[in-house]
């Protein structure tokens, strides 16, 4: 099996990337395509909510980008 490697990016690595609207449109638009070829799996959202006392959730959303992209990506926000 290959090695796996894992690049999380946190809020302000998002925020430095300043990509431009139509850019994410364009991603989205991309992986959409994907996803009507078959080269996706996507899986329903997970909301967790930690017993901590402390306010707020996290929803969990898990998925696999193939074709020419090969990507496995975790995103969550609360």
């Amino acid at each position: 099996m290959p090695d796996l490697y894992l690049t999380y990016l946190s809020r302000p690595d998002c925020e430095a990337a300043a990509l431009a609207d139509t850019e994410i449109i364009a991603a989205i638009e991309a992986a959409l395509a994907m996803q009507g070829r078959g080269e996706t799996v996507i899986e329903p959202r997970v909301h967790l909510e930690p017993n901590t006392g402390a306010e707020g959730h996290f929803n969990v959303l898990r998925g696999f980008v193939g074709g020419q992209l090969d990507d496995l990506c975790v995103g969550q926000w609360s």
